[in-house]
């Protein structure tokens, strides 16, 4: 990014086996050196499109919390990332989540999303499948 944006990479990972999923974000500045990262672990077994957007929701939430600004956060939903530009959302649940999503960030000073390839978004895909280890 811009030396004065910060590059935020935003991943889900679904387990199956323990009905479960994590929710991690990495934040790196325009050197791509590290700021931050945050991993959640959460019960359940969401649809991979509830738990994508549920993963851009804790990201744009805990910038909020810490009080950064001029992010841009990538996800690999190209869909998600289309949905959030037209703001043609439905009355589902990832239409939901994704409308909350854009009212956090309309609070937030130069952020936007963009889409993002999996190989791109190596180090957070990694977090996000130990996530689980991490869970008490």
């Amino acid at each position: 990014p811009a030396p004065e944006y910060i590059k935020c990479n935003v991943d889900v990972a679904i387990f199956q086996d323990s009905r479960s999923f994590g929710v991690d974000c990495c934040f790196k500045d325009s050197t791509s050196h590290f700021i931050r990262a945050k991993t959640s672990w959460y019960q359940g077994i969401p649809t991979t499109h509830e738990a994508e957007v549920s993963s851009l929701l804790a990201a744009i939430s805990s910038t909020s919390e810490i009080h950064l600004q001029n992010i841009i956060f990538e996800i690999d939903s190209k869909a998600n990332v289309d949905v959030l530009s037209s703001k043609n959302f439905t009355n589902s649940e990832v239409g939901i989540i994704l409308r909350c999503c854009a009212r956090k960030l309309s609070y937030l000073r130069n952020c936007s999303v963009q889409f993002v390839g999996k190989q791109v978004n190596h180090v957070v895909y990694c977090l996000t499948r130990t996530s689980r280890s991490f869970a008490c």
